[in-house]
């Protein structure tokens, strides 16, 4: 039952994430870098609330201090309940950045840059790094205080936390890519564009192949999850051995697949490379997704080796 809510749940993201993607059809600049998500779409309705009359700008800007403030008041918060820690400090720091870095993102005329349309992504990522820093170092200080027996719940919200990630990098930033490729090939090749037909498929072909990895890794997820439900219920189980060894039989078979489809697309793409206007020459290699798989195999031959060393404990005595 637990599984099916997962599994709806990310659905839901993950029609939410395209719906959004296609709802910015025809608008003059889409976003389409996830590190600029959620902050850029955010201070984008700010501003038309804004411009929208006086009521609405105040609204705006009541929103926009709440929005900035929410970091404090979960610091806040955590002070109350005397579960604050060193590593909050962070949080009083993201509603610092969170002021200034929203300001620009609703006002992009009121400062310079010398590269234009980088400043949402790269403001993203400095306030995404920030989060990230955060929620690691509560993660270790949890550990560090004696909070290991709570380590599958943790595991469990990283699992599911990487599921959602992967869900809005198929359906937000892949297909932002996409529909921004498509877009750039026939604003480049007008008045030829019945000659585009095999470069469009190429494209889709590319977004596919893109997001394949990002597709098997949610099965890995959804296997680890199962493993650790198994593990939290008895360790050595046969059950939670049939798990773990599903894991890694899992996470070797999508390496090969991730590995062999790669390798495949650039095969293809030299044998139709005469008809293609647009022609990836990069060694396309999905890093982050063979990372994360083999992490999920590494785990699995854990748990398999745990359950070995147990059996061959119990045969000696």
């Amino acid at each position: 039952m637990k599984e099916g809510r997962t599994k709806g749940a990310l659905l839901l993201l993950g029609a939410g994430a395209l719906a959004l993607q296609l709802l910015q059809l025809g608008t003059i600049r889409r976003i389409s870098s996830l590190f600029s998500f959620p902050y850029e779409g955010l201070a984008s309705g700010l501003r038309k609330l804004s411009l929208s009359g006086r009521t609405g700008n105040i609204v705006a800007f009541i929103l926009y201090v709440l929005l900035c403030l929410l970091p404090l008041f979960v610091s806040v918060i955590q002070k109350i309940r005397r579960r604050s820690t060193p590593e909050d400090a962070l949080l009083v720091l993201l509603s610092l950045m969170l002021f200034a870095s929203m300001y620009k993102l609703i006002n992009p005329g009121a400062f310079s840059s010398g590269v234009p349309g980088l400043s949402p992504p790269i403001i993203g990522s400095i306030l995404h790094a920030t989060l990230a820093g955060y929620f690691v170092l509560k993660f270790l200080r949890l550990i560090d205080r004696g909070a290991g027996d709570k380590l599958s719940g943790y595991l469990r919200l990283i699992l599911l936390t990487l599921g959602a990630i992967f869900v809005l990098v198929i359906s937000y930033v892949n297909v932002g890519t996409l529909i921004s490729s498509l877009e750039s090939v026939t604003a480049a090749n007008q008045g030829n564009e019945h000659l585009l037909g095999t470069t469009k498929v190429f494209l889709y072909i590319k977004y596919f192949v893109e997001s394949l990895p990002y597709v098997l890794n949610l099965l890995l997820v959804f296997s680890a999850l199962s493993l650790l439900r198994s593990f939290e219920k008895e360790r050595y189980s046969e059950a939670t051995l049939t798990e773990a060894k599903k894991l890694s039989a899992l996470s070797v078979s999508v390496l090969r697949i991730v590995i062999l489809v790669s390798i495949g697309f650039q095969i293809l793409q030299f044998l139709f490379m005469d008809s293609l206007r647009v022609i990836n020459t990069l060694v396309w290699i999905p890093v982050s997704s063979i990372a994360f798989v083999l992490a999920a195999l590494l785990f699995a031959k854990i748990i398999e080796d745990a359950h070995q060393l147990k059996d061959e404990n119990e045969s000696f005595v």
